[in-house]
């Protein structure tokens, strides 16, 4: 039996397969014999896609997550595809085997989860092949869910109610308006950079129960968090939200990079 932070969590991962098959459909050229490695595979939907392209060999689903992993493995199988736990920050959990293997690599709505983006480019980069591709996205701080867990975490209240020191800060985005630092730190990690951009889209969300059912996978905070509270936390979370001006509802803004790189190839020559 599922716990329900996990039915949840896998709503909202279910919600974003459409926009990640959606960039797979604008940016990706699948090529015979394609070796797909998808980071954060989550419930394991994109994957299962990836591995249904015809000239895809294979694709490997990798997680953190071994309650997601397995969900995966359990609810979309196909016989190109695989699974494995590993952490993309964590260089021991990457399998010798995976290096110099992938052809393509891709990553949806992960990185702004990830603090150390640095560590997980450099693990990407060393699965792929020289000139492999790497198609990702990754939130700014603009974004609806960024100013709300901002907004929660920067009221003193529920800063003094925390029960443990596993409350901290869970997102990060990158800047905005710093399309060209993005551009330029993804190709200090080694990648030559194709294609960098930001994409606003925004989302009328009518009531607040909606909302509540959207938000609450990224708000851990509700662990640590006294429940007779609950109720105060969502009024602040909720207030975050620009009001749309019509209905009492808000709009939901989503401001993301859209990134395509590869991996770029070593021509210089050896200085003896």
């Amino acid at each position: 039996m599922r716990d329900a932070n996990m039915d949840a969590c896998l709503e909202q991962l279910h919600a974003q397969t459409a926009s990640a098959v959606a960039l797979l459909q604008q940016y990706t050229e699948w090529e015979e014999g394609d070796r797909v490695l998808d980071v954060g595979c989550g419930c394991g939907e994109v994957t299962k896609y990836i591995g249904q392209q015809p000239t895809v060999a294979s694709v490997l689903g990798i997680d953190l997550s071994p309650q997601l992993i397995n969900y995966a493995e359990t609810t979309n199988p196909s016989p190109k595809v695989s699974y494995s736990v590993a952490d993309i920050t964590d260089s021991s959990t990457i399998k010798p085997k995976w290096r110099n293997y992938f052809s393509k690599a891709v990553s949806f709505s992960v990185m702004h989860w990830i603090c150390d983006k640095s560590r997980a480019l450099n693990n990407i980069f060393s699965c792929l092949k020289p000139n492999g591709c790497f198609l990702f996205n990754c939130f700014s701080d603009s974004s609806s869910i960024v100013k709300t867990i901002r907004a929660v975490e920067s009221d003193s209240r529920w800063r003094n109610l925390v029960k443990s020191r596993e409350f901290t800060y869970t997102i990060y985005p990158w800047l905005e308006n710093d399309v060209a630092g993005f551009r330029r730190f993804i190709e200090e990690c080694g990648f030559d950079v194709e294609i960098c951009r930001s994409r606003r889209q925004k989302v009328h969300i009518p009531r607040e129960e909606t909302f509540r059912v959207s938000v609450r996978p990224f708000m851990p905070h509700f662990d640590f968090i006294p429940t007779e509270f609950h109720e105060d936390v969502w009024k602040t979370a909720w207030q975050a939200v620009e009001a749309c001006g019509r209905d009492g509802g808000k709009v939901w803004v989503t401001n993301c990079f859209e990134v395509r790189a590869r991996k770029r190839q070593f021509t210089g020559k050896l200085v003896k």
